[in-house]
């Protein structure tokens, strides 16, 4: 196969001039591929036992097969729901609700789900007025594309296309509808997110580090809850260059719409939303490791398991005004060459990891992983395991697995939910 770079070959060429363009700072060009489009001359992507046979000691692949269980929207919805529902049938539910993360989900691609967000619709179509209330996700988009939010009409064109739920059992549709946030947490009056990085070290044994080096991505328009358009009711960065740069306004106003992780913390005290100094680090960022480990638990049975496998995953979360962390998406390609310098960081970190693996020859537990904090090291037991996160009755063993009920019929694309 060929191997093309991408953002995280082009960072790593940026932040260290003497590496290869496919190669993160190791002199042999075999030891790292950077596998963002893994190509073998049709667009498949392979597969790491088949088209690589046994990987030697010193090849190193930033592809992890399995991981699309936790960055495809679908599965990742189709998994918490699952994952919690085994901890309450267990008896254990105080270890984790999915409803405490990620706002009220239907998953089109799913004859039950789908149905029963079109009952809702029909149950309170006169409630929902003109007002965002759902967001529509296609599976397979990125950049902020095949995002539609719900309003009345928009609401009212889906639930006809489907016929108000008629046409689940003979449609497949990739796309998930989720609960728009109705009192998002504001900065400046805008809308906001967080991008936050997940780094997956190992896979044999499963070693996962939280980079606190995140920040926040702004809405370019103040928010409006009646105001459905992208600019204020989307933070992704290459909708707001799209809209910017268009006007001129891109290169001027791309700072204004990145606040860093130390900078936010700043203005919650400024502005009253917390009295808590220590705020980010010890409640907002134990909050993200606490779901990033499970995450990890979750998918960690369906993962391919190999010390020389890694990945770098961005995953975006919304705070309410009653400063709940909410789960929006997570991203299997994230872009690493933008600002902020926190973004440098991370990939400092990743290259210092990989470096001590492919020339040192450390094995993943003995390396120094820099500013990124461990969330999960499956060569320990118990709480150990995941940091004291989980309480010890929560680290059992996880190996199930999510069982859809998806439509038998033909795969359809949506229609223009445009308003």
């Amino acid at each position: 196969p060929r191997y093309y770079g991408s953002s995280l070959r082009a960072t790593c060429t940026n932040a260290f001039p003497n590496a290869g363009p496919y190669v993160m700072c190791s002199p042999m060009n075999t030891s790292v591929y950077i596998m963002s489009r893994f190509y073998n001359g049709n667009g498949v992507y392979p597969k790491i036992n088949r088209d690589f046979g046994c990987l030697d000691s010193g090849q190193f692949v930033n592809r992890v097969p399995g991981i699309p269980e936790l960055t495809t929207k679908h599965k990742m919805a189709s998994n918490l729901k699952h994952y919690s529902n085994v901890y309450e049938k267990s008896g254990k539910s105080q270890c984790f609700n999915y409803e405490d993360y990620l706002p009220k989900t239907f998953l089109l691609d799913d004859f039950d789900d789908c149905a029963s967000f079109f009952e809702d619709w029909t149950q309170n179509a006169k409630t929902y007025s003109d007002r965002p209330t759902w967001m529509v996700k296609e599976v397979g988009r990125h950049r902020g594309e095949g995002i539609h939010v719900l309003s009345g009409k928009s609401g009212a064109a889906l639930a006809n296309f489907f016929e108000n739920g008629a046409k689940c059992q003979f449609w497949r549709t990739k796309a998930i509808v989720q609960k728009y946030i109705q009192n998002p947490m504001l900065i400046r009056g805008r809308k906001f997110d967080l991008r936050v990085y997940l780094f997956i070290a190992s896979t044999d044994p499963i070693i996962a580090y939280f980079s606190p080096y995140w920040y926040a991505r702004i809405a370019v328009n103040e928010y409006d809850k009646d105001d459905n358009s992208s600019t204020v009711a989307l933070t992704n960065r290459s909708q707001a260059r799209q809209a910017l740069g268009e006007s001129g306004q891109w290169f001027e106003k791309n700072a204004e719409l990145l606040m860093v992780y130390h900078e936010l913390q700043a203005y919650f005290l400024e502005s009253g939303i917390t009295s808590n100094p220590n705020y980010i680090r010890d409640v907002l960022n134990v909050r993200l490791k606490t779901f990033l480990a499970h995450t990890i638990r979750m998918v960690a049975s369906g993962l391919t398991h190999s010390a020389n496998l890694f990945e770098i995953i961005g995953m975006d979360f919304l705070l309410d005004t009653d400063l709940n962390v909410w789960f929006i998406e997570s991203n299997r390609t994230p872009n690493l060459e933008d600002i902020p310098p926190e973004k440098k960081m991370v990939m400092k970190d990743i290259v210092n990891i990989v470096n001590q693996k492919v020339l040192r020859k450390k094995t993943t537990n003995e390396i120094d992983p820099g500013h990124f904090e461990p969330i999960v090291d499956y060569s320990l037991q118990g709480s150990a395991r995941f940091f004291g996160l989980f309480k010890e009755e929560c680290t059992t063993e996880y190996t199930d697995k999510p069982s859809l009920q998806k439509s038998e019929g033909v795969l359809v694309r949506l229609p223009d939910l445009s308003n």
